[in-house]
């Protein structure tokens, strides 16, 4: 038995998986992204959405096991922040695609952003695109400028068209 160091709840441990070291033995892989922390992209787009009024819970559990990064209960919105390293192969986005649908049928709404949309340019423009697309979400979102600087942001290039995917 061991103890989760995120929630402290007891659970069995695999025999292979016990060491000398069990702190950190986590009983969910959920409780170990909660430990770990959120990526610099997750944080952004879920400081750009607080920003705008949007309540937005972080590592929801929706589609049976599947957890996303964030969850916008106001549009029933899931939304799963891409990294350009670990989504690049054709069998990770397969697996992305299948969550997704899964998801899906579920009743969810669901949006992907990769990490370099995030990080460049265009992010303005894909939060824009996102309150346009799901006018739920918010009652007053600023203009993407005000985001820009409250986020603290430097935008090198113009921005380009980024849309929402879905």
């Amino acid at each position: 038995m061991a103890e989760c160091p995120t929630c402290h709840k007891t659970h069995r441990v695999q025999p292979s998986r016990l060491t000398d070291d069990t702190r950190n033995v986590f009983c969910s892989f959920v409780c170990y992204r909660r430990f770990v922390g959120e990526t610099f992209p997750e944080r952004a787009v879920r400081t750009a959405l607080e920003a705008q009024g949007v309540t937005v819970l972080r590592e929801y559990k929706a589609a049976g096991r599947d957890v996303f990064d964030l969850y916008a209960p106001a549009a029933n919105l899931l939304i799963e922040v891409d990294g350009d390293y670990w989504h690049r192969s054709e069998k990770v986005k397969a697996r992305d695609t299948a969550k997704s649908e899964r998801a899906r049928a579920r009743g969810f709404s669901v949006v992907r952003v990769s990490e370099s949309v995030v990080r460049g340019s265009e992010f303005t423009r894909w939060l824009s695109d996102l309150f346009a697309h799901y006018p739920s979400l918010s009652s007053n979102p600023r203009l993407p400028e005000q985001l820009v600087i409250d986020l603290g942001v430097v935008l090198d290039n113009p921005l380009t068209t980024a849309a929402v995917t879905t």
